[in-house]
């Protein structure tokens, strides 16, 4: 009715407008329906404790005109909210109608700036619904051991040495000089640490990944501990899935808005651009970025060149920094487990089990290589989750011995779930042309870390393939693949180290044959 007029009180005085917002609330109390209000509940996510007394309540409408008024939904200037939510639920009548209400009882018109302003929230608040649902996957499918059942990353993240670079060294003589984190918590909040440009640096299989998973764990569960419970909308990218993206919005788009809804790039742009004050954006794995010596917009904001306000948090490897980088970009470093780490982890990730934690310890003292090698998070998970299931670990001189080893029992894991009469192939042609597939996806000039289904499916056969699914040496994912326009479903090797280490066994193949003209890059 006053879609396109200027904001205009018709009676001067706000209190004219106070005053009629009560009679305003008594009669929308009467057009709130049970259904509506509990449709409005669901709809503005509600706890469902408070759905389950508005449902039970004598007067419905009442109590939730209570609720949305304490929580801002409703007030006396602005009920904007109220009416974007309506509209979305497809009840454009009663949408009508509140609005008719109010402004009658109050006197105020709604402006059309009111209604895009109220429109852009909306917008906004849905992209953080698309984003919780998207990142959802992220955080509840963590497996620390490929046979694990997946599990929330909150269940198994214990923090590991965490430092600063409080001074930066040459790389030649002089080392940085690192400072510790008492949490990584101080990562995001700590003055010493304060920039909107940090890099999370690491070697292999120090974790780098699943404290990113925590973080965006700690967003969409509003952990009331982290730095993170007051941001609006958290940004998580895999790098490694973006290939031939040029524009942020465009890769947010594709890795977090569901393909049947009409989110567009211009409006996340716009969404980034109102709220950048509440936005805090986490790049993962821009060592497996296939584009990082190609200009796009990562690349600009990873160099300060946009977003200067928003705070940007990268992961990558040590040796694998950006070029660049800003004067007054962080460096934070996880340096891995000690005995204290180790201890945690089996009691909070394997078993409530203090006898297996000393056991565990124990022979790690007996096998000094293997103890070395436990400083590294991703080694010490595995000999955990091994421990836990056979009662000594084996002495190791080698780290080939050892991921032989590993592997061999996650392969036997296989076995021991399938029937005891049914044979388990030993797949060793199949295991030969994947050591293959890796050899050469790690040694082309951008790295390919994933494959499309359907190729390793022709490549190595369904049953294998099916079988690494199963034993959680293949990960799958659906990427959008921006030159086919389409999205697809790939593959990749549980962790690059696996990777490198399948490739590595290749690699001997082709020294053993003397087929030396292999091109390394």
């Amino acid at each position: 009715m006053a879609a396109n007029v200027n904001p205009v009180d018709i009676k001067p005085y706000l209190k004219k407008a106070v005053n009629g917002f009560g009679s305003f609330k008594v009669a929308l109390a009467t057009v709130l329906t049970v259904k509506i209000v509990l449709d409005l509940a669901t709809f503005f996510e509600y706890p469902p404790v408070v759905i389950e007394e508005l449902s039970n309540a004598a007067s419905a409408g009442l109590l939730m005109i209570r609720y949305m008024e304490e929580r801002g939904q409703i007030e006396p200037t602005s009920i904007m909210t109220l009416l974007c939510a309506l509209k979305k639920m497809c009840l454009s009548g009663i949408e009508m109608r509140v609005r008719k209400l109010y402004e009658e009882h109050t006197g105020r018109l709604i402006s059309s700036d009111e209604e895009c302003k109220a429109q852009l929230e909306g917008k906004k608040n849905d992209l953080i619904r698309y984003a919780k649902t998207a990142y959802r996957k992220q955080y509840e499918t963590a497996k620390p051991f490929p046979s694990m059942n997946k599990c929330k990353v909150n269940s198994i993240f214990v923090q590991g040495g965490i430092y600063y670079s409080a001074q930066e060294g040459d790389f030649m003589q002089k080392p940085d000089v690192l400072e510790s984190l008492d949490s990584y918590n101080d990562i995001l909040s700590s003055p010493k640490t304060m920039s909107n440009r940090k890099i999370i640096e690491a070697d292999p299989g120090f974790g780098k990944s699943t404290l990113a998973s925590q973080f965006v764990y700690d967003w969409c569960t509003k952990n009331p501990e982290s730095p993170l419970k007051d941001v609006e909308i958290l940004i998580f990218l895999q790098l490694r899935q973006l290939e031939g993206v040029k524009s942020i919005y465009t890769a947010i788009k594709h890795s977090i808005v569901p393909e049947d809804e009409d989110m567009d790039d211009s409006c996340i742009k716009e969404i980034l651009k109102v709220y950048k004050k509440s936005v805090v954006m986490v790049f993962d794995s821009y060592d497996e970025y296939p584009d990082k010596n190609t200009k796009t917009h990562i690349s600009s904001i990873i160099e300060m060149k946009m977003f200067l306000d928003i705070l940007v948090i990268i992961l990558t490897r040590t040796l694998n920094l950006p070029p660049n980088l800003h004067p007054e970009t962080k460096r934070i470093r996880l340096t891995g487990f000690g005995v204290a780490e180790r201890r945690n982890y089996v009691l909070k990730a394997v078993a409530d089990d203090v006898k297996l934690a000393d056991r565990i310890e124990e022979q790690l003292q007996r096998n000094p290589f293997l103890k070395d090698l436990c400083q590294v998070p991703l080694f010490s998970t595995m000999v955990a989750h091994i421990a836990h299931e056979r009662p000594e670990i084996e002495i190791f001189s080698t780290v080939t011995r050892f991921f032989t080893y590993v592997i061999a029992c996650v392969h036997n894991h296989m076995k021991i779930k399938k029937d005891a009469n049914t044979e388990v192939p030993a797949f060793e042609n199949e295991l030969a042309k994947l050591y293959r597939i890796a050899f050469d996806g790690l040694t082309r000039k951008n790295q390919q870390l994933a494959w499309e289904n359907t190729y390793l499916v022709s490549e190595l056969g369904q049953e294998f393939y099916d079988n690494y699914i199963k034993l959680g040496m293949f990960a799958q994912e659906v990427v959008f693949d921006i030159y086919q326009c389409r999205y697809k479903t790939e593959a990749r090797i549980w962790h690059k180290i696996i990777c490198e280490f399948y490739a590595s066994h290749h690699l001997v193949w082709i020294l053993s044959e003397g087929k030396f003209s292999v091109q390394i890059y």
